[in-house]
């Protein structure tokens, strides 16, 4: 065994610390340089070695991130394999990154390991590959079946483009390519949705009919839900006593109704927006917007619009979610929305829409929201902007909530990748910076993954809690609670506080969101003073109290140079 190099010196120069081998980092530089002079042929074929052994492993580890099997035909071999380009866009991104379009296959494999791996890209095998960029592969037509032709839509509702926004892949399968044989799987909760839906349509259209006012109808409402209840295909005598039930407390909590105030049930539309244009037309109009590329119709029915008084009308939506709506996903809602359109569009005297959630399941809660003619614009450009998305593409597949119950799943190459994903732990240094940095990016890869794949299972677990208090599997008990946001409306609270003689203004503060509601409101009101609508958004912005966060990490690819 040879010995450590005791001396305190290098053993050449005697002056430069010692490696353990006795020899500075200059020596022994000179020392392997020498050996390769001598050695030409060994060490040129160490440095093959080495090279096809690196290789190697980025191409692994750039196959495993990506799904370690053709996307195409489920081909498992890795040397069969290949990363594509999805968008077909391949040469182009070599001239991007090379500055020509025949990059090596290496200098693409280090890029998208160093870049963390980016969506866009694929795992094929070689003839899919080949195929695809020559026709298409004749895998995925004979396992569709179906011949592409140019998609165009026959209109737009608010579940297409819902659709469309979770995962543009699962839109296309079942829009764009959807195969005639194609049968959508049974869900249970969407036809309780649909069942109570058509009790309270139903009912309400009774209403109508013959112009009752009054107590709320509890017996023609039990009524019509046995009738929705038999034409449906639920079973299940706790399934059917929890509708019952709901329906009962409904007609308890209603309290009375009068036709008179029932504008609308059920109500059809069909709105038409395009550059400058937004109304509704009747349905024969439709075919004639069909292969107009920048107008498009959008269809759908709005469940009740109830009159509140001389100017302000009510939307009703009937929901029969397990869960509230947070604010976040009120503000956002796209169905509200187009409903308010079209509802200003129906009755033009209105001056105030208001837009409710009737929360069925949660009593007489109703959950409430509004739209500015500011956030209604927007919404018009949104709407044509994702209408020529669904026509031309592209269709990513992307991890959502749900991803477990998609028709599409078990084609899926991101929902497999993430089934896939196995996390492994890595040493790595405080001295050694860029090392930590890549392990990082890694983790921060997975753990994005591994949290898609967490939320498809909670929303399986979810559906199989149902109505049950707990539900115990194995050693783990689950439970479905409902969480809820605390606030205090500053108009109800600051008379409270004013009969006690209490300022209650230190502690106010009001966030981004409501005071862009209040100053679209404000801007769009010509009843105050031009100069107050001209400043008073950059008075406020003034007076904005910046509250620090605890420092987060921000990563994002460095550009080349």
């Amino acid at each position: 065994m040879r010995k450590r190099w005791d001396r305190k010196g290098c053993r050449v120069c005697g002056d430069t610390p010692f490696n353990s081998v006795g020899l500075c980092a200059r020596c022994q530089t000179k020392r392997v340089q020498d050996y390769q002079r001598r050695h030409p042929e060994q060490t040129k074929a160490h440095a093959r070695r080495l090279m096809k052994k690196r290789g190697a492993e980025l191409r692994a580890a750039v196959l495993l991130a990506y799904g370690n099997v053709c996307a195409c035909c489920g081909e498992s071999h890795k040397e069969f394999l290949v990363i594509d380009h999805v968008d077909d866009n391949g040469a182009a991104h070599r001239r991007q990154l090379f500055g020509s379009q025949k990059g090596s296959g290496q200098a693409t494999y280090r890029w998208l390991q160093s870049n963390g791996f980016p969506p866009g890209f694929q795992t094929l095998c070689h003839n899919c590959n080949w195929a695809k960029a020559h026709g298409g592969c004749p895998h995925q037509r004979e396992r569709e079946g179906y011949v592409e032709t140019v998609f165009r839509n026959a209109y737009l509702s608010v579940s297409r483009i819902k659709r469309f926004e979770e995962c543009a892949a699962a839109f296309r399968k079942q829009y764009v390519v959807r195969p005639e044989n194609f049968v959508r799987e049974f869900s249970e909760p969407a036809e309780f949705g649909t069942v109570a839906h058509g009790a309270l349509e139903r009912t309400y259209r009774w209403i109508q009919d013959d112009e009752y006012a009054g107590p709320f109808p509890k017996s023609v409402l039990l009524e019509a839900f046995q009738h929705a209840w038999t034409e449906s295909g639920l079973v299940g005598v706790d399934l059917y006593s929890e509708g019952r039930e709901l329906m009962r407390q409904y007609a308890e909590w209603a309290g009375p109704v009068d036709h008179m105030n029932v504008l609308a049930v059920e109500k059809e539309f069909n709105l038409l927006v395009g550059p400058g244009v937004c109304r509704l037309i009747e349905e024969a109009e439709r075919p004639r917007w069909e292969d107009d590329q920048t107008h498009y119709v959008v269809n759908g029915f709005i469940d009740r619009v109830d009159r509140k008084n001389a100017s302000t009308i009510e939307v009703v939506d009937f929901k029969s979610n397990r869960l509230l709506f947070s604010r976040e996903e009120l503000d956002a809602d796209i169905q509200v929305g187009v409903y308010a359109m079209v509802a200003k569009l129906l009755y033009p005297w209105a001056k105030q829409v208001d837009l409710a959630f009737q929360m069925l399941r949660h009593g007489p809660l109703v959950q409430r929201t509004e739209r500015t003619e500011t956030e209604l614009a927007i919404l018009r450009g949104y709407l044509i902007a994702v209408g020529v998305r669904t026509e031309n593409g592209p269709y990513p597949e992307r991890l959502n909530k749900n991803c477990s119950t998609c028709d599409w799943r078990n084609s899926c190459l991101a929902y497999r990748t993430a089934l896939s994903q196995k996390p492994t732990l890595v040493n790595v240094s405080r001295e050694d910076m860029v090392a930590l940095s890549e392990e990082r990016e890694r983790v921060a890869a997975i753990a994005k993954a591994a949290y898609a794949r967490k939320e498809q299972l909670d929303a399986a677990l979810r559906d199989a809690v149902g109505d049950r208090e707990s539900l115990q599997l194995g050693s783990f008990v689950y439970r479905v609670l409902q969480f809820f946001n605390t606030e205090y409306r500053a108009a109800d609270l600051i008379p409270l506080f004013e009969e006690v003689g209490v300022d209650l203004g230190p502690a106010l503060a009001i966030d981004n969101d409501a005071l862009d509601k209040l100053l679209d409101r404000v801007e769009a009101d010509e009843s105050v003073p031009k100069m107050v609508r001209d400043f008073l958004r950059a008075r406020c912005a003034s007076r904005v109290v910046r509250l620090p966060q605890k420092p987060r990490i921000d990563s994002r690819a460095a550009k080349k140079r």
